[in-house]
């Protein structure tokens, strides 16, 4: 069995994250220096004058590759409390898979339902409850260029819910976020084109579903269908993602 890793790194680089995150690294010498001062012991007794080395993170659970879950979207989902990350079930996460081709969404622009439909017509493939649907637009290709945060395609309301009504519960994107750029949807909310900002994820507030943002190397996979996917989210007590 070939294991495919569609996720991108966790790192602090301002091309990458529109918030920033700090990881601090704390070599080895240090570590050994700093422990034997605290144990009251030579720094002789650490092999080499080197302890365990670690890193100290500052920052939030949106950055990488991660899973939004529907507490981020709001605080209540289909009239009651939603749930944050630690309590979805994880039969949600491992699931089979299907990749759609939307290479073709021009920047900034909505992926329509219609893209969607059009996207399933091309493989064949009829979504059954709980397939995990990998949206394809090729984005993570400009994730060290200011491209990647500025001009990303990104799900419409109407997309997300018919996907959500076909029975899915997990939806990836290899763009940065699940919804158009910031400045996009900014800009289209000046102009009077857009109704609400993050028109995508809202629909998380009537409908529950999870989203995985910042996925990568959807191209590796060798076939748009008849694999599985594995993205267990880390368990954060009351988290917004994971």
């Amino acid at each position: 069995m070939k294991l495919i890793d569609l996720s991108v790194y966790f790192e602090d680089n301002p091309m990458a994250e529109n918030f920033p995150i700090k990881i601090e690294f704390f070599p080895h010498e240090n570590m050994a220096k700093q422990m034997a001062e605290r144990l009251g012991i030579s720094i002789t007794a650490f092999r080499d004058g080197m302890c365990m080395s670690h890193e100290d993170v500052t920052g939030q659970l949106h950055a990488g590759t991660h899973v939004d879950a529907p507490f981020h979207y709001g605080p209540i989902c289909e009239g009651k409390p939603a749930r944050t990350i630690d309590e979805l079930p994880l039969e949600w996460f491992y699931q089979d898979g299907v990749r759609l081709d939307l290479r073709h969404i021009e920047d900034r622009t909505e992926i329509t339902k219609q893209d969607i439909i059009d996207a399933l017509d091309k493989i064949g493939y009829i979504l059954k409850p709980l397939d995990i649907v990998l949206l394809w637009t090729g984005y993570d290709e400009h994730i060290y260029s200011p491209k990647y945060l500025k001009d990303q395609p990104g799900m419409s309301r109407e997309a997300t819910e018919y996907l959500i009504d076909q029975g899915i519960k997990v939806i990836g994107i290899d763009c940065f976020g699940f919804d158009r750029s910031f400045s996009c949807m900014a800009e289209c909310y000046k102009q009077g084109t857009l109704k609400e900002m993050f028109p995508a994820h809202m629909v998380g507030r009537d409908k529950e579903y999870a989203h995985i943002e910042k996925l990568g190397n959807l191209g590796a996979i060798p076939c748009d269908y008849g694999f599985k996917v594995a993205c267990f989210p880390t368990k954060v007590r009351g988290g917004t993602a994971g």
